[in-house]
């Protein structure tokens, strides 16, 4: 990288570290991803407002003494945001042409980046928050701009604040770049693909070899750039173009079956098919004869080759009442082949490959085909037992329990009962392998060897005969086995059966987890997968049923990590369920638990305590209630600060509710919060969690704000309040002597 004429600065590049600070390098590290986001935010926010000089003299900087092009991608940022006020950085970055191709693959992957943000956004409110910082930074203006158009831009426009003369400068430069470019080329003759495909970026870049025209449209001028090829590249142009053409032939069938999967609106605008659905069909059997033709090359089958699974569930699952019994056939074997790979060997889940979608379909088929009921079921079976949770469970919530209940029972009943019948010999058959030499057992192997020996019983799982003595050894199930049933079961648990079920699964999990905690073999991934499924189930009860399925937790209620999590687990899942009634009859039942770990000194109860009183989410900023958190609660809350008030994780807790999610009870949380410090001299010299300070002179401010002149009216408040404000004096607050010296 030429800073200079004379000065070279070396960079380690690559297009992922190039995108690193976007968060699209799937091969980088989250923490370095985060750090050079953060440093893009610092940058763009310092920058808005200083002067060109400062700005070009700390980004010069950056590119000088970087060793990784990462921190080149963010300057290049920066420069795209504030283009006039650094043409001297620009020009450095355009003398390496790496940073411009690649500049322009960051570009078009900033389309993804939104839906890229967006996945993983129900995950907690903690988790919605970072969520929601990533989306919103898709919506800067420079994200729609790479290197090369600013490059040209520079050549065609220029701001009030640029003059001609340095117009004309920074044009001589870019020409100047430019002819540089051109002499590094090979004759034509020895050019490759690369060098013809830099020769395109060069004319698109380059105004001598423009021929702009313009258009007025709704009050506004639109200028079209085109650049001139020379006749041998124009026709290597049109010849790859060609080539991308025949590629994207069914992009509009991929886009419209994806977004109606989805649910989302804009499948709508897809007319051709959304009032034709039978011509997608059509376009199905041309993909599929072309795939299955010896011609297809590679690239179609990358791009195509799951549309057919995909197209044909979408019309199984909406549009079944306009397909004809030979259509609603053809869609049927398109699925259950497609369906039938992931047991094949050799199979990787890959997103988007159609699985998902075609397991997703099987309870309409089982449905309008009952002759698969074998076919069906033993693919669902298959799949539970061999870890493909994610396929089975689809099939059984989208319309398995509604529409043949007995179905889905049985194949509940047969994966606890066959899950530990499949892992024993998949270990059996692994030490053989082993013996053997080989290493690791394939899942195909293990279903084959699996269906020979228990082909009896894999029959009754299907006819939904299993035996009434059926025994399930709970206790032997993994955790990974207990969740899976736990997430196949109905939403709201209502059969006598499955309430039975689920606590015996809870009594097993809670076994099991504290035994690795103690062993120190925790597993946070199953652990919350499992916590996630099960707070749910209890939130989506009967209120009567609360207690009942809470009982092996509060049976063995300890100072254990696990319950914390339980009960933090609870809290982000009463954000979407808003289920009062059943949140507070459980917090009641937790209430005497929680006081009994937090009487014991435990360093865990710090923890729970910041998880029952809700301290321990993160709630976004602009979070001042809670649909879950009303007047009728507020008593809940002061009966439990006065046998808590001694730990200063319930004065760290109290002070950041009061000041988020509690804040409609400041008045009376005033009031808390003094009684907690008067009642508890020993807060005075114990060690505050972090931010208590900070939480407690906030809500210092608020309430002298509010309440000024009742305050210096009523000496019950006032004594209240500089029983805070002494507190935070003695611990070198200055807000907190700024307002006691206010109120005195």
């Amino acid at each position: 990288m030429f800073i200079t004429d004379d000065e070279i600065a070396k960079q380690q590049h690559s297009l992922d570290l190039w995108g690193m600070y976007r968060g699209i390098a799937s091969s980088t590290p989250y923490l370095m991803q985060s750090i050079h986001m953060a440093l893009e935010k610092i940058l763009l926010g310092v920058f808005e407002k200083a002067e060109s000089k400062d700005i070009q003299f700390w980004l010069t900087y950056l590119l000088r003494n970087s060793r990784s092009s990462s921190i080149s991608s963010v300057v290049a940022s920066v420069v795209l945001a504030y283009p006039e006020k650094t043409f001297d950085v620009a020009a450095i970055l355009f003398k390496t042409k790496e940073f411009i191709q690649d500049d322009l693959s960051r570009y078009h992957q900033e389309a993804q980046s939104k839906m890229m943000y967006s996945m993983g956004t129900g995950l907690g409110v903690k988790n919605k928050i970072f969520s929601d910082e990533r989306i919103k930074t898709c919506d800067d203006k420079h994200r729609g701009m790479a290197l090369e158009h600013l490059f040209l831009n520079y050549q065609f426009f220029r701001s009030e604040d640029v003059s001609e003369e340095e117009a004309d400068r920074r044009q001589g430069v870019l020409w100047g770049i430019l002819d540089a470019y051109y002499e590094e080329l090979p004759d034509e003759s020895e050019q490759s693909e690369y060098d013809k495909v830099w020769r395109m970026f060069l004319a698109r870049m380059d105004r001598r070899k423009m021929n702009p025209t313009t258009e007025e449209k709704d009050d506004k001028v639109i200028v079209t750039f085109n650049p001139e090829l020379e006749p041998n590249l124009k026709e290597y142009s049109e010849t790859a173009l060609q080539g991308v053409e025949e590629r994207s032939k069914y992009l509009a069938l991929q886009l419209w079956a994806n977004q109606k999967w989805e649910k989302d609106e804009r499948y709508r605008t897809y007319e051709k098919y959304e009032n034709d659905p039978l011509r997608a069909l059509r376009e199905v059997e041309e993909i599929i004869a072309q795939l299955s033709s010896e011609d297809a090359d590679g690239t179609f089958q990358l791009f195509n080759v799951s549309l057919p699974t995909l197209v044909c569930s979408v019309l199984l699952r909406d549009n079944i009442n306009e397909l004809d019994e030979e259509k609603r056939d053809f869609c049927k074997t398109v699925v259950l082949e497609a369906a039938s790979l992931c047991f094949q060997e050799g199979y990787h889940y890959q997103i988007g490959d159609g699985i998902k979608q075609a397991f997703s379909v099987f309870p309409i088929i089982l449905k309008e085909f009952p002759d698969e009921r074998e076919t069906i079921k033993s693919a669902i079976l298959i799949a539970l037992l061999t870890g493909r949770d994610e396929f089975a469970i689809d099939s059984i919530h989208n319309g398995l329990w509604s529409s043949s209940w007995d179905d889905a029972n049985s194949l509940l009943l047969g994966y606890l009962w066959m899950k530990p019948i499949y892992d024993s010999l998949r270990g059996d058959i692994q030490e053989e392998n082993y013996k053997k030499g080989k290493y690791g057992v394939h899942e195909f192997e293990v279903i084959k060897a699996f269906l020979a020996s228990n082909e009896n019983d894999v029959l009754k799982v299907i006819e939904n005969k299993l035996p009434a003595s059926l025994t399930i050894d709970f206790d032997a199930l993994r955790r990974r086995t207990l969740t899976t049933a736990l997430q196949a079961l109905p939403v709201e648990i209502n059969d006598p059966s499955h309430k039975e079920l689920v606590q015996k699964l809870v009594a097993a999990f809670v076994s099991r987890q504290l035994s690795r905690e103690a062993s120190n073999h925790n597993d946070y991934q199953h652990k919350h997968e499992f916590l996630e499924r099960y707070v749910w189930t209890v939130l989506k009860s009967k209120e009567e049923d609360v207690q009942y399925f809470l009982q092996p937790f509060i049976d063995a209620f300890s100072h254990s990590e696990l319950f914390s999590d339980l009960i933090y687990e609870f809290v982000v899942a009463e954000d979407r369920a808003e289920a009062c009634d059943n949140f507070w009859t459980a917090w009641g039942l937790f209430r005497s638990k929680v006081l009994e770990v937090a009487s014991t000194q435990s360093w865990r109860a710090d923890k729970m305590i910041k998880c029952f009183l809700f301290a321990q989410v993160t709630w976004k900023d602009t979070t001042k209630d809670w649909h879950s958190l009303k007047e009728t609660n507020k008593p809940f809350i002061e009966n439990i600060v006065s046998p808590l008030g001694h730990h200063p994780a319930t004065l760290y807790s109290i002070s950041k509710l009061l000041n988020d999610i509690g804040s409609p009870f400041l008045d009376s949380g005033v009031g808390w919060v003094s009684r907690m410090i008067a009642s508890n001299e020993g807060l005075a010299s114990s060690e505050l969690e972090i931010n208590t300070i900070y939480y407690l002179e906030s809500i210092c401010r608020k309430y002298v704000y509010k309440k000024r002149e009742q305050i210096k009216r009523s000496m019950k408040m006032k004594s209240e309040l500089l029983v805070i404000l002494n507190f935070l004096v003695a611990k070198g607050s200055v807000a907190g002597y700024m307002l006691r010296e206010s109120i005195l």
